[in-house]
C-alpha cells in the first residue's frame, strides 16, 4: 500500500552510516521521497567502504552528500530531523545529539522510522533478548511462511535482514512483520518524543544476562532498555517469558503474559544444541499464539523441523581429514556470539548427547571489549581441547584462563594465526568453534566479515586434502639390495632397506616381506646374529667373545671376533648395518685386507651349522 511522507525537500541528517544496513535502507528511503540527506560520521572513509557500497550510486548522483572523518554541530542544529544510528554510544551525552536537542530537532532511527508508518493493523512479531535473537526470530519467519494463506506475506527485520522500509509499499495488513530488535533500538524508541504504544501485538524475550555495560550505564540500564518493548504493549497483546524467574524481571506492561516453560517440547531440528531447542520452544510458543492454533499441533512442528539455521550462528563451514580415512575435523562459525552466556550455550550444544564433549572442542574467543565478564569463558579452559584468544580481550582471557592438563591456552592475537594453531593441535573427530564472546569492531567491520573470514581461512589455510602423516600409512617396502652393495648402505645409511639380516628377527621380516622398523644399534644386532651359535650371555661383548673363543689365540679372530672389536672401539653406534660384515667395515678406523668369500654372511660362514627356524 502506497505511504505518502512529507519528506520533500527537507533537510535531513543521518548520523552514523551503520554497518547492519539500517543507515542505508534509511537513507534510500530518504532520497526516494526527495529529502535531501546529509550522511555523517566520525570514521574515515577508507574503513566505511563496504558500507558505503549500498549509496554509492546516490552519492554519485548528488542526491547524498557526504561528510566522513568528522561531526559538525551545524549538521544537527541546521536541519528537519536527525536519523541516529542507534549503535551511537551513550547518546543522552553526545555533545552534537544534545545541540540537535537545544535547537528542538527531532531525534529518530531507522526502526521508528519504520513502526511509524506501517499500515494500520499490521502483525507486528518483535523479539529481544541477550542471546538467541536473531536465531528465534528467523524461526518464527520460517514457520509462518510455511503456514502462510494465500495473500499473505511475512517480512523479517530489525536487526537482522536489513531495512523493510523500502518494503513499506508492499505490506499489507494480512501480513506479518517479525522484528529483531537490540536494546540500542529499545532505548531510542523508549525515549522517542512520541513514544506511547507501539504496534507490536506479540512481543517476545528469549533469555536475559548482564551485556552492553559499555553502552549503557549499568545493568539497570540495560534491563529497563529491554523492558521498553513490553510497556509499550497494549491491552490484548501478547508478551512471552522464557519462564517465571525470568518473567519477574519486567514486570510492567499490560499485555496477557505466557511463559514458554510451560508448552510442549520441540519437534526435532536440524540445528545442534540444547539452546536451539530452547528457541524452537520460543519460536513455537510465538508460532502458536500468533495462528491461534495450539503449540503440540503437528503442522506447527513440520514447519519449524525443516529450519536450516542462520550464517554465523554454529554454522558448519567445513570439514577436514588429517589423512583420509580418519575421522573429519569440523569447523564451526559462531561469530553471531557477542556475549560470554552465548558462547557457554554453544559450548553446551557440542556435549553429549548432541556431541563428542567439550573435551573435544578448540574455541576460539576474543575481540572487542565491551565491558561483559569473561572469567566464565576463562575458566572453560580445563573443559577444552584447547582455548586461542584473539583481540583485544584476548590478553586478559589467556592470563584468566587457569592451564590445565587437558587444555592448552593460546594467546594468538589473529584469527589466522587461531585457526592454524588450533589445526595444528587437533586430533580426528575435534571440533574448532569460533564463538568470540566479544564483539568484532577491534579488528572486524561486524560479525559478518569476522566470519566470513573465518570461513575464508578454513578454505584456503587448512588443506583440503592434506597429505597422510607417517603414523597413518606405513613406507612401502622396498626391494631388497643384494649383500654385496656396502657402498650403498654407507652412502645411505638413513634410508631404510630391506637387505638379509644376520639374526633370527631379521630373517622372519625378509620372509613376511613387511616393512621393518629402524633396528637397533649394532651391539644388539651382533647378539642376535651370534645367537644361533652356543653361547650363553646374550650380549656381543668382549667378555661373550672371550667365553665363546676362549680356547683359541686371540690374535687371529674369526670374523664375528673381528666385527666385534671393531664395534666396540668405535662406540657410540648410532647407524644400524645391514650386516656383520658391513658393521666392520663402517665402523673401521684401519684398512682390512681382502674378505675371503666366506665372510660374506653368517649364513654362507658356516653352511653345516643348521638355523634355529624364525620365530
Amino acid at each position: 500500500m502506497p505511504v505518502t511522507d512529507d519528506f520533500n525537500g527537507k533537510r535531513i541528517t543521518v548520523m552514523g552510516l551503520g554497518r547492519f544496513g539500517g543507515g542505508a535502507g534509511a537513507i534510500r528511503f530518504l532520497a526516494a521521497r526527495a529529502a535531501r540527506v546529509l550522511v555523517t560520521d566520525a570514521a574515515p572513509s577508507e574503513s566505511l567502504e563496504d558500507a558505503l557500497e549500498p549509496i554509492r550510486d546516490l552519492v554519485d548522483s548528488g542526491a547524498v552528500e557526504l561528510r566522513l572523518g568528522a561531526h559538525q554541530e551545524r549538521d544537527f542544529t541546521e536541519t528537519d530531523l536527525v536519523v541516529a544510528n542507534p549503535a551511537v554510544p551513550r547518546p543522552w551525552s553526545n555533545r552534537y545529539l544534545q545541540a540537535a536537542r537545544s535547537a528542538n530537532v527531532p531525534i529518530t532511527t531507522e526502526i521508528g522510522l519504520l513502526l511509524g508508518r506501517l499500515p494500520s493493523r499490521t502483525r507486528v512479531i518483535a523479539l529481544t533478548g541477550t542471546a538467541g535473537k536473531s536465531t528465534t526470530a528467523a524461526m518464527t519467519a520460517h514457520a509462518l511462511r510455511r503456514l502462510a494463506r494465500p495473500g499473505e506475506s511475512v517480512h523479517l527485520g530489525g536487526n537482522i535482514g536489513g531495512s523493510l522500509l523500502n518494503e513499506l509499499d508492499r505490506i499489507t495488513p494480512q501480513d506479518w512483520i517479525v522484528l529483531e530488535l537490540s536494546s540500542f533500538m529499545l532505548h531510542w524508541q523508549a525515549e522517542a518524543p512520541s513514544a506511547g504504544a507501539w504496534p507490536v501485538h506479540i512481543a517476545a524475550l528469549t533469555n536475559f544476562a548482564p551485556n552492553h555495560l559499555d553502552w549503557h550505564e549499568s545493568e539497570n540500564h540495560y534491563l529497563r532498555s529491554k523492558a521498553a518493548l513490553f510497556r509499550a504493549q497494549r491491552p490484548g497483546d501478547i508478551a512471552i517469558f522464557p519462564d517465571e524467574a525470568t518473567a519477574t524481571k519486567f514486570t510492567e506492561g499490560p499485555a496477557d503474559r505466557l511463559l514458554v516453560d510451560t508448552a510442549p517440547s520441540a519437534p526435532p531440528i536440524l540445528l545442534p544444541g540444547a539452546h536451539n531447542e530452547r528457541n524452537a520452544r520460543l519460536a513455537l510458543r510465538i508460532v502458536a499464539a500468533a495462528t491461534g492454533a495450539a503449540p503440540d499441533d503437528p503442522t506447527l512442528h513440520s514447519a519449524l523441523a525443516d529450519f536450516p539455521g542462520l550464517p554465523h550462528r554454529l554454522q558448519l563451514v567445513a570439514e577436514r581429514r588429517i589423512h583420509p580415512g580418519a575421522a573429519p575435523i569440523r569447523f564451526f562459525n559462531d561469530s553471531k556470539c557477542t556475549t560470554p552466556e552465548a558462547a557457554l550455550l554453544a559450548i553446551e550444544a557440542f556435549e553429549p548427547p548432541h556431541g563428542p564433549g567439550a573435551d573435544r572442542v578448540h574455541l576460539i574467543a576474543g575481540g572487542y571489549d565491551k565491558g561483559a565478564d569473561l572469567r566464565p569463558i576463562s575458566a572453560l579452559a580445563p573443559r577444552l581441547a584447547g582455548l586461542y584468544t584473539i583481540g583485544a580481550t584476548g590478553p586478559a582471557l589467556a592470563q584468566a584462563a587457569p592451564r590445565a592438563h587437558r587444555a592448552a591456552v593460546h594467546h594468538c592475537e589473529t584469527l589466522e594465526r587461531a585457526v592454524t594453531t588450533a589445526w595444528s593441535a587437533a586430533r580426528p573427530g575435534d571440533t574448532i568453534l569460533l564463538s568470540p564472546a566479544c564483539a568484532s569492531w577491534d579488528q572486524f567491520t561486524n560479525f559478518e566479515q569476522r566470519g566470513e573470514a573465518f570461513t575464508t581461512l578454513t578454505r584456503t589455510t587448512i588443506p583440503i586434502s592434506p597429505q597422510p602423516d607417517a603414523k597413518a600409512e606405513p613406507p612401502k617396502p622396498r626391494e631388497q639390495p643384494k649383500p654385496t652393495q656396502k657402498i650403498d648402505a654407507e652412502a645411505e645409511p638413513s634410508k631404510p632397506r630391506k637387505q638379509p639380516k644376520p639374526t633370527q628377527k631379521t630373517d622372519a621380516e625378509a620372509e613376511s616381506s613387511k616393512p621393518r622398523k629402524q633396528p637397533k644399534p649394532t651391539q644388539k644386532t651382533d647378539a642376535e646374529a651370534e645367537s644361533s651359535k652356543p653361547r650363553k650371555q646374550p650380549k656381543p661383548t668382549q667378555k661373550t667373545d672371550a667365553e665363546a673363543e676362549s680356547s683359541k689365540p686371540r690374535k687371529q679372530p674369526k670374523p664375528t671376533q673381528k666385527t666385534d672389536a671393531e664395534a666396540e672401539s668405535s662406540k657410540p653406534r648410532k647407524q644400524p648395518k645391514p650386516t656383520q660384515k658391513t658393521d666392520a667395515e663402517a665402523e673401521s678406523s684401519k684398512p682390512r685386507k681382502q674378505p675371503k668369500p666366506t665372510q660374506k654372511t653368517d649364513a654362507e660362514a658356516e653352511p653345516p651349522k643348521p638355523r634355529s627356524p624364525p620365530p
